[in-house]
């Protein structure tokens, strides 16, 4: 199609266009005012050259003429009206066109200016321009012209028309445009006859002007669309061989006032030939036999008694009688005859006339060796049936060669599956044998012998499948089938071994189907491939070779089962929109193998940092076992259901379950340390309050083991990640479902509208995981979703610049205590929001103390003896720097002014009835001012009255120093009476002297308290570390702080042990991992008083945790008592230490939680481990100590 420019004139217009090529042709039609009207047809003057260095690239062709409806009512003659064009070269390549029109002024109407533009060229819309300014949309009119269109068709030859023709057409002034003395000329392409009288204009038939090659058609001056057509014939030769022409017409159209060589437009019109083909027409898997069609003058056309000649190849024999020949319409001819030559090889037909139609022939062959159609065999472009054939007729030869493609298939070996039962563990092999056989055998043509066309008999056929290593081959699994899948007995038999065999008994002619099982008996595929550890899917390729008689090719095809395999898999649900968390679900040892026997490991653990912005909600932490192995789903759907059912949930606890907010680190100890069974762990992590709507969150677990306390490398392979987003609208505690609040608002203790910032607060869970920490803000904090109906605690950890930490608590305007030392979490609030709780918060207030200047009280320690003759008040001296003391307390005990103590001037004296009534050992009374830091006096408690002498026992702790207290002589006992009263069984076992421990504790009652910073004078624990302490059984660090709630390893146990018991250390180390080690004098003395057995691979493991089973075993071992088992805490029922730890229940040596358990496996902390042994000391002796 050509594009236009259509513009209409009210006065003189001045136009400028850019095009792509160079204008030659330009009509103008215009109308005058009046009713006269002459049509002018002129050519432009020649254009010229300008500067437009502001035009836009493109270039134009233009034609004018008036608007049609008016050429019908004019008849006078106009005022001559001229249009004069000029063009300019821009950037070298395009033109510029300036178009003048109607200089003169003549008054014109409904002027209409026409440029078309051929197809070589491209026109710039944007760069039309009406007297230098833009044009307005309705003036301007871009289209396409339709001047001159041509197209061709083929008109196949028939057996009535035995000529091959092509019909043209010309289509002129679709547009409807004036074109005088319009005149068509179209030459012919080489090959093509004009047929006389085929040609028409507008239907009507006309006789062009014929020159050679060129017909000429005068349409004299036309105003509408003309449309001619009209007939060539191809010439005869094209379609004496196989191949395809294209024959391209070219008409052009010319008109007066034409300045250029006229419209030029082309047609092309393709034409096949297929005179003679030979091809392949199928192939027959079950008997080889080959079929063969010869197409003879599918063109239709005139051939002189033609001869077909087909040449059989070496590498196939003619199946004689097979030939057939069909007309053009399927009916067999009888007007030739066939002829096979069987020492040439050749099959020929002779026509025994002229023909003019099509035929077809038609043979078999079969494959003179049968090595490739009786194996695995796929023919390719170079391997395959070939066979050519020839027609001559007269002086012509043609040739054409057919190719048959083929496929065999004796033995296909495929993978059924895997069997997910842990009994089994499964794998299910196909071996599909003569596949060929499956395919009905072509039948047999009249005339041929039957025998040629029955199915190939495989002989003696024998199959060896080699079972991949680590796998068993299950005897009794084989199960035999027939190509309709009926079970088959007897055609097979079986050899078992770790190669089996599958010997037929008979000749096959049909397919059979072997399904057989071999289990995995190497579990190590599970967690390890080529020796790399391997956390995914693993593959099992298993080979297998058949032979038979009929080929002296082995065929061996292989077969790969994937086995769903996964140690951890961390996937993530779907997060509904406007849910501000985030449900994960993470699947352990999918397959169900005793990893710890696998990976030689004795503890497991999982470790997920969270992303920042995430928090964990420790309460939804959940552990479902199930009682086989698991298919884990590729993708969570949205409601979480992944298709395996309930599963038993495990029990978990506080040791399990370990949680920083302030880290976000997430860390699940798989329960007994054992990874034997499939498990889905599954939890939820909120997303906090500074987390925007569209974050996406990204968390690797990783999988960690370790033995005999030494870590395992297994993080690095068993990890496993997911992505899940979150989308909600409400800012705020929307999107965290039905869930509660705890408000904490701090202030002045002297006065209540002071607001406290910058304080940090810690919120725990019921196992004692901090799970949020935030800082107080204009004295107030929210700790947010929080569960109804269980424990939380909260805990100041550091008070705001200038105070001290609160020791004035509410909650919900109820004074509060702080839990005591020992307690889940120690020095916190405990709190707990029931459902029913109205509004559905608690609110905590703190009351701070500011510090306002130092006091301090000399001395801070001192001596008091029982002893009636001996007794005397301790007195001590404040230095109050204008503060004033407010109390004096004996740990949560308050002093009674006047009774207990006196205050004159800055002396306070501390009474001897009060002191009298005081427990032998430490009394630590606490002095509180109303500014400054709390000051602690110590008081030695001793009892120097005569009194006979008893026998006790000791116990044990850790302690970070290596340099052990010198332990004092003991004094020589006195001698005893001899009478008739059975002397009383001893405390402690031999070698453990009890007048040795008197005199620690003695000497451990004369020197001071040592504080730290993070023992709290006030705190329930500060008793038992400051005697400890004192006694030098355990040291603090060199920072100041203590770390009550540390861990101890076995070494530093035994280390406080001999202290505390006052042993020498001396002896040789017995354990195969302890010499050399620090405390290995401290280990071999336990042991050569059996105290200590160590373990049974003959090694102590001095740097592993010990657990608070393990102490309470080695305690045991020190005294001379009964065992009993009480069954006092339920987690301990069957633990291998369950008897010692009731005995030591009962003797008050060791205590469990309120909810009746004493959590045996769990690492015990330095406190515990002190308090343990100074239990026993106490015990021992007459429970004379105050350490509680």
């Amino acid at each position: 199609m050509r594009k236009y420019a259509k513009i209409l004139f009210m006065f003189l217009l001045v136009i400028v266009l850019l095009i792509s090529s160079i204008s030659n042709v330009l009509i103008t039609y215009v109308s005058a005012a009046g009713n006269d009207v002459t049509n002018q047809v002129g050519t432009m003057s020649a254009a010229t050259l300008m500067d437009t260095p502001d035009l836009e690239k493109d270039t134009v062709s233009l034609t004018f003429k008036t608007d049609q409806d008016f050429q019908a009512d004019l008849a006078l003659q106009p005022d001559k009206v001229t249009g004069q064009k000029n063009g300019a070269l821009v950037n070298g390549t395009d033109i510029g066109w300036t178009i003048t029109v109607n200089k003169e002024n003549v008054a014109v109407n409904n002027t209409v200016l026409v440029d078309m533009i051929p197809d070589s060229q491209i026109l710039d819309e944007l760069s039309t321009r009406v007297n230098g300014g833009l044009p307005q949309g309705s003036v301007i009119d871009y289209g396409s012209s339709n001047i001159l269109s041509t197209s061709g068709s083929y008109d196949a030859t028939t057996t009535v028309n035995n000529t091959k023709n092509i019909t043209w057409t010309i289509v002129v002034n679709e547009d409807e445009l004036a074109f005088n003395n319009a005149i068509i000329k179209d030459t012919l392409p080489l090959g093509l006859t004009y047929i006389a009288g085929t040609a028409t204009v507008n239907g009507t038939s006309v006789t062009p002007v014929t020159s050679g090659s060129e017909l000429t058609f005068n349409l004299g001056n036309i105003t509408k669309e003309v449309t001619i057509t009209y007939e060539t014939e191809i010439e005869p030769a094209r379609f004496q061989t196989n191949g395809s022409y294209t024959f391209t017409n070219e008409a052009v159209l010319t008109w007066d006032g034409l300045t250029g060589s006229g419209v030029v437009k082309n047609a092309s019109v393709g034409v096949g030939s297929n005179l003679f083909n030979k091809s392949g027409a199928g192939y027959n898997r079950a008997n080889g036999v080959i079929s063969w069609s010869i197409d003879i003058n599918s063109e239709n056309i005139n051939w002189a008694a033609p001869t077909i000649t087909d040449s059989i190849p070496i590498a196939q024999q003619y199946i004689p009688g097979s030939a057939r020949i069909v007309d053009h319409q399927g009916n067999a001819y009888s007007g030739g005859n066939f002829n096979y030559n069987t020492g040439t090889s050749t099959l020929r037909y002779t026509f025994g006339s002229a023909i003019n139609s099509r035929y077809t022939i038609t043979f078999d062959t079969k494959p003179a060796n049968t090595d490739n159609i009786t194996a695995n065999f796929i023919s390719s472009s170079s391997s395959h049936f070939s066979n050519t054939a020839s027609i001559t007729s007269g002086t012509i030869t043609r040739n054409s060669t057919g190719t048959q493609n083929y496929t065999s298939n004796v033995l296909k070996k495929d993978a059924e599956g895997y069997d997910l039962n842990v009994a089994g563990r499964t794998i299910t092999w196909k071996l599909t044998v003569n596949e060929n056989g499956a395919t009905t055998p072509s039948a047999p043509k009249a005339g041929t012998d039957p025998s040629l066309y029955a199915a190939i008999a495989l002989p003696n056929v024998s199959i060896v499948d080699t079972i991949p290593a680590g796998l068993t081959f299950i005897p009794g699994s084989v199960r035999v089938l027939d190509r309709n899948s009926n079970p088959v007995t007897g055609l097979v038999t079986v050899s078992e071994t770790d190669v089996v065999t599958f010997d037929f008994n008979s000749n096959i002619t049909e397919q059979y189907t072997i399904y057989f099982d071999t289990a995995i008996t190497d579990l190590s595929k599970f967690i390890s491939q080529n020796s790399t550890l391997n956390n995914g899917n693993f593959n099992v390729t298993n080979k297998a070779t058949l032979t038979h008689d009929k080929t002296t090719i082995s065929t061996t095809d292989s077969a790969t089962q994937t086995v769903s395999n996964h140690i951890v898999s961390k996937k993530g649900i779907p997060t509904a929109n406007g849910n501000k968390y985030i449900d994960w679900v993470v699947y352990l040892n999918s397959n169900a193998v005793n990893l710890n026997q696998l990976l030689d490991v004795d503890r497991f653990w999982l470790i997920d940092n969270l992303q920042a912005g995430l928090e964990l909600d420790t309460t939804s932490v959940e552990l479902i076992a199930y009682g086989g192995a698991i298919n884990v789903p590729d993708n969570m759907p949205a409601n979480g259901n992944d298709g395996l059912g309930a599963g038993t949930p495990v029990l978990l606890d506080g040791s399990h379950i370990v949680y920083d907010a302030t880290t976000r680190k997430f860390r699940f100890n798989i329960p007994n340390d054992t990874i034997d069974k499939a498990y889905k762990l599954s939890f939820r992590t909120y997303v906090t309050e500074t987390v925007a709507s569209g974050s996406r969150f990204s968390n690797m677990i990783n999988l960690f083991g370790s033995k005999d306390n030494v870590a395992v490398p297994i993080d690095g392979a068993y990890q496993s990640n997911d992505s899940r987003q979150v989308t909600f609208l409400e800012a705020g505690s929307m999107g965290y479902g039905n869930l509660g609040k705890f408000i904490v608002k701090q202030a002045d203790l002297d006065d209540n509208n002071v607001k406290l910032s910058g304080a940090t607060f810690a919120l725990y869970d019921q196992y004692g995981n901090k799970v949020q920490e935030k800082v107080t803000v204009n004295g107030e904090l929210e700790f947010n979703r929080i569960k109804y109906d269980l424990p939380y605690y909260v805990k100041e950890v550091t008070a705001p610049t200038g105070y001290l930490l609160s020791r004035n608590a509410s909650v919900d305007g109820t004074p509060t205590t702080v839990t005591p030392i020992g307690a889940v979490v120690e020095n916190a609030i405990p709190l707990t929001l029931t459902a029913s709780h109205t509004p559905k918060y608690l609110e905590l207030i703190f009351a701070n103390e500011e510090i306002r200047s130092t006091v301090f009280i000399s001395p801070v320690s001192a001596n008091f003896d029982k002893k009636v003759s001996a007794q005397a008040e301790v007195r001590t001296t404040m230095t109050l720097n204008g503060n004033t003391l407010t109390s004096v307390a004996n740990g949560l005990t308050l002093l009674t002014l006047g009774t207990d103590y006196t205050v004159v001037g800055n002396t306070v004296t501390i009474l001897k009835a009060y002191l009298a009534n005081q427990s032998v050992g430490t009394t630590n009374l606490i002095f509180t001012f109303s500014g400054g830091a709390t000051q602690t006096l110590a008081i030695t408690v001793s009892d120097t009255t005569p009194a006979p002498s008893s026998s006790s026992g000791s116990g044990s702790a850790s302690v970070p120093s290596s340099t052990p207290t010198p332990t004092p002589e003991p004094a020589p006992e006195p001698e005893k009476e001899i009478d008739s009263t059975p002397t009383p069984k001893a405390f402690y076992i031999d070698g453990v002297n009890m007048d040795v421990i008197k005199a620690l504790v003695a000497k451990a009652n004369s020197v001071p308290v040592v504080s730290f910073k993070d023992v709290p004078a006030i705190s329930p624990s500060a008793k038992a570390i400051g005697f400890a302490t004192k006694l030098g059984i355990i040291n603090g660090y060199d920072d100041g702080s203590f770390r009550a709630r540390a861990t101890i390893t076995r070494a530093e146990f035994a280390s406080m042990l001999v202290r505390a018991l006052g042993l020498k250390s001396e002896g040789y180390p017995e354990f195969k991992d302890t010499q050399g080690h620090w405390a290995a004098n401290a280990i071999a003395t336990l042991k050569t008083i059996d105290i200590t057995k160590g373990y049974s691979d003959g090694t102590f493991k001095p740097d592993q945790s010990i657990t608070r089973a393990e102490i309470a075993a080695m305690l045991s071992e020190v005294m001379n008592t009964s065992f009993v088992k009480n069954n006092k805490f339920k987690d301990v029922i069957g633990h291998w230490a369950e008897a010692e730890i009731g005995t030591l229940s009962d003797m008050g040596i060791v205590k469990g939680t309120s909810d009746g358990v004493f959590k045996p496996n769990a690492n015990a902390t330095r406190y515990e481990s002190l308090l343990m042994i100074l239990r026993m000391l106490n015990a021992s002796l007459d429970h004379s100590l105050n350490v509680e």
